[in-house]
């Protein structure tokens, strides 16, 4: 089959962008035999495969150029953002559960809900990928140590509003009889939002001090 060489030029707002979008052109979409060209504000993507090959990979740039630009605009956007669950998967790396993201949100001030593959929210989108990271990084903490994902979710929504780390946030739910031990690992008693609104709303109350 004949080999094809295609050139794709895409424009963005500044080099730091370019560079940007390059990386994660990259990092989520490598192609066998690609060159790669900056200037200015404009990156030139050359590609040489068989035509389907070259064809699938700039579908897949074009993928991602879209979700970049689309996160970009909707940071100087004011009120509620869209921003897709495959984004924030793809920015930290790890799959995370969006109901605790969405509770964790809302229980900091924000507006937050999880829709059509969506989180919904007035959160900037910094914030919304550190709540998120520390999501992930207090549920890897609990590895072994948490029994069912509504406990895990619970633990570590606590964490991530409070910045906590676990251990913490366990004897803090066991002082406050929300916790039992059931098989060596912590289970929560209740439904795991409910816990984790009682928790936030004893701090702020005074009745619980961290």
């Amino acid at each position: 089959m004949p080999i094809t060489k295609r050139t794709f030029i895409l424009k963005c707002f500044s080099e730091e962008i370019c560079q940007e979008l390059l990386e994660k052109i990259i990092e989520n979409a490598p192609i066998r035999d690609a060159t790669y060209h900056i200037h200015g504000n404009v990156l030139k993507i050359t590609i040489v495969g068989l035509k389907h090959e070259v064809q699938a990979s700039w579908m897949k740039i074009k993928e991602i150029y879209s979700e970049m630009f689309k996160i970009l605009e909707m940071e100087k956007e004011k009120g509620l953002k869209h921003i897709p669950i495959s984004y924030i998967v793809k920015t930290i790396k790890r799959t995370f559960p969006p109901e605790a993201l969405a509770l964790a949100l809302m229980l900091k001030g924000f507006k937050a809900e999880v829709k059509d593959e969506e989180i919904v929210t007035n959160a900037h989108i910094d914030e919304v990928i550190s709540l998120s990271r520390k999501i992930v990084k207090a549920i890897d903490d609990l590895k072994f140590r948490a029994k069912g994902s509504a406990s895990k979710k619970a633990i570590s929504c606590i964490s991530a509003i409070l910045d906590l780390d676990v251990d913490v946030v366990i004897n803090m739910l066991r002082d406050t009889d929300l916790l039992v031990e059931e098989d060596d690992k912590v289970k929560v008693k209740k439904e795991w939002r409910g816990v984790v609104k009682e928790i936030i709303s004893r701090i702020r109350t005074g009745k619980l001090e961290v």
